[in-house]
């Protein structure tokens, strides 16, 4: 079954999880290999928090009602990074890339922003090279001092 969310991505489930992708899967594999504890989709962040609108709007010129005649309302904009890891008194999120769809620069900029005054650290991987450099990065205690 193709997953219509994430780019050209294949679900995979192993070690009694479900990833969205079979990078993902590779991504856990190999965190776990080097000592980590990943934390796959542990934290949804409510990005921008949904509301109703006052007045009708419309789309094509359909009302966006509900069946009962209220005008529907617009839901929260939620992201979720793939892994969370607890290093140092740190946050760090893993986000596994291969081929990001439209939305994520616009939530990877406002989960930025979410994050900015928290001790974290954000990484997005795009590819094998990306995940070992990550993975040494995370490794050294250095990339954990406050800049």
């Amino acid at each position: 079954m193709k997953n219509n969310k994430i780019k050209n991505a294949s679900p995979l489930d192993f070690d009694g999880i479900h990833f969205r992708s079979v990078f993902e899967c590779i991504a856990y594999k190999e965190l776990l290999k080097n000592g980590f504890s990943p934390q796959y989709e542990v934290e949804k962040v409510v990005l921008f928090k949904g509301f109703k609108p006052r007045l009708c709007w419309y789309k094509n010129g359909i009302p966006k009602i509900t069946k009962n005649g209220n005008v529907k309302k617009e839901l929260d904009i939620t992201y979720t990074p793939d892994f969370k890891l607890e290093i140092n008194g740190y946050n760090v999120y893993l986000e596994i890339k291969g081929f990001p769809n439209d939305v994520y620069p616009y939530k990877r900029k406002m989960f930025l922003y979410h994050i900015k005054d928290k001790p974290s650290l954000f990484f997005e991987i795009n590819n094998m090279d990306g995940l070992r450099k990550t993975i040494e990065l995370l490794k050294d205690a250095n990339t954990f001092t406050k800049n």
